[in-house]
């Protein structure tokens, strides 16, 4: 053979071998950078403030390699925090990438239960039950699932059962507590309290919780509250928020004078420090103190810093004070971002009458928040809290857009619409949250009620709240649906079969269904029911369309 023809052979032979050992190191490289993104997304995960970015980094391991567990199981970590519907797919293959891993399982059954899939969750709580008996997790989750199948017995047995295991978790003491306190046994509810009491005297952080739980009890014997004073002022592990949560105790004392104990305290909490200080005002605006807020942070101060701003502008707002503020924010220099000045001079125009330079500013206030959920959710809680609706929703729509806070958003926007009566626009949010979330029969019942409801698209909308029925028989409100769609059709007679079995006085029917169960009643002649459910049905809360079924004539 010729030198220059084998040299070619062993060319050709060695490129061969490379093409072959390319596609498994090109793999190998595309794992490694996936799970390098899915580990970053979980650090970025601890911080609220880059929620976003951990979505985005996870995501991006995810499409590097779907089929591998751990960019899987980090996908689903991070999307339980914001969108548990979206979350629940990925548990799921997880726990088949897994083999059926325990840890995964429970996971997915925290989702379920925060969905309310109760079948799903029972399904997965039966196998760990074989499987990890007596973990903690697996009994926290199980009381958890018997809570939301309205068994408070057995889900406060299940919680006992768990404070018999060693090394529980102090979260485990503090549910059973707030579990007993649900029931309607007072010496349940008082085994409950005695609990705490059992561990106000530990000097761990366990200790403290049992203490500051005991603060805040309302059902508590006032004759405690020295005794807790002298606790909290003991245990070596108290803070600045156990030091005002003395303070507060103290005020309910007969004959305590806040003028009196007010300065007492900010010598004893030495408020050189800014933050302590803060930390204080922000305490007395708590307390509803703001005259004592203004003397601690006076204006100069309040321009020193954000959070001295913040706890500042609060006092003076509730005080009216808004021709100052006013004046104040026309400043240079005000330390808040600007989105907060925007938001602020809003508030001051409209407090002033001035709306049309109140919602200029409230644009602006939304232009500054442009890729950034936390500070929409900010603007979201502002706008409620002053019960201005169309800022709301001009908030909320922007927040759709993101994955992390979409699901939230979209549910805040059906709240929202419900409270103003808008049926239709209802409709119209459902369907679209249908295009994103098409699976998912708690939406699908939406749009079938609301079709009905409106009288529109009436055949249809029964035969698809007939199918959810068929898969769902346990889920009352398919059931409803489908008997407001009966109804709609002349056939109350069936309407009223779908609730065999059912008697009102064993169900606690929640506000927005008695019209339709009085429409029932009525039409198949039972009017001394219908009259007696709807005295206790509340009006005002219910759609234009659910108030009209209330009429004789429906």
């Amino acid at each position: 053979m010729p030198p220059n023809r084998k040299k070619i052979l062993i060319i050709c032979g060695i490129l061969v071998v490379l093409g072959f050992l390319s596609v498994p190191l090109y793999h190998h490289v595309k794992v490694l950078r996936a799970r390098h993104l899915a580990r970053e997304a979980l650090v970025l995960l601890g911080n609220e403030e880059t929620l976003l970015e951990a979505w985005e980094k996870g995501q991006a391991a995810y499409n590097l390699v779907p089929g591998d567990y751990n960019t899987v199981r980090s996908l689903a970590l991070i999307l339980s925090r914001g969108d548990p519907a979206q979350a629940q797919p990925f548990w799921e293959k997880a726990l088949l990438l897994s083999d059926g891993s325990p840890h995964d399982r429970l996971k997915l059954v925290e989702v379920a239960l925060a969905l309310k899939k109760f079948p799903l969750a029972e399904e997965h709580l039966s196998i760990l039950k074989t499987e990890t008996p007596r973990d903690p997790e697996y009994l926290h989750l199980q009381s958890r699932l018997y809570l939301g199948q309205n068994k408070l017995e057995k889900a406060l047995d299940t919680a006992a059962l768990m404070l018999e295991l060693d090394n529980i978790p102090d979260k485990a003491h503090l549910y059973y507590v707030q579990l007993s306190q649900l029931s309607r046994s007072p010496e349940i509810r008082k085994t409950g309290v005695d609990h705490l009491w059992s561990l106000a005297g530990r000097k761990d952080e366990l200790g403290l919780s049992a203490l500051k739980n005991l603060a805040r009890f309302s059902g508590r014997d006032p004759e405690t509250t020295p005794s807790l004073i002298q606790l909290l002022a003991e245990h070596p592990k108290s803070r600045l928020e156990e030091k005002l949560l003395q303070l507060e105790l103290k005020l309910t004392l007969p004959g305590a004078m806040a003028a009196e104990l007010i300065p007492k305290a900010e010598e004893e909490l030495d408020l050189k420090e800014p933050a302590k200080k803060v930390e204080f005002a922000r305490w007395l605006n708590g307390k509803r103190l703001y005259e004592h807020t203004l003397k601690i942070v006076d204006e100069q101060s309040a321009m020193s810093r954000k959070d001295m701003f913040l706890v500042w502008i609060d006092a003076m707002a509730v005080l009216n004070q808004w021709d100052e503020i006013g004046h104040v924010l026309e400043r240079p220099g005000i330390p808040v971002e600007a989105y907060l000045l925007h938001l602020f001079k809003m508030r001051a125009f409209r407090a002033r009458d001035q709306i049309a330079r109140a919602d200029l500013e409230w644009e602006k206030a939304l232009l500054a928040s442009v890729g950034e959920p936390k500070k929409l959710w900010f603007l979201v809680n502002y706008s409620t809290r002053l019960n201005l609706p169309h800022y709301v929703r001009s908030a909320l729509e922007r927040l759709t857009a993101f994955p992390s806070s979409m699901r939230d958003a979209f549910e805040k926007l059906l709240l929202l619409e419900r409270d103003l009566g808008k049926t239709r626009e209802l409709l119209a949010l459902a369907q679209r949250m249908e295009e994103i979330y098409s699976n998912d029969p708690a939406i699908a019942n939406d749009i079938a009620y609301l079709s009905v409801l409106l009288n529109e698209d009436l055949e249809n909308s029964v035969q698809k709240a007939r199918n959810l029925v068929e898969n769902n028989p346990n889920y009352l409100a398919h059931r409803v649906t489908l008997a407001l769609g009966y109804l709609r059709m002349g056939n109350p007679s069936a309407a009223l079969q779908l609730f065999d079995g059912i008697t009102l006085k064993k169900l606690n029917i929640p506000n927005q269904w008695r019209p339709l169960f009085v429409a029932v009643l009525r039409a198949n002649g039972l009017v001394i029911q219908a009259d007696e459910l709807q005295r206790g049905t509340n009006t005002e809360s219910l759609l234009p369309e659910e108030r009209a079924l209330l009429t004789p004539s429906q």
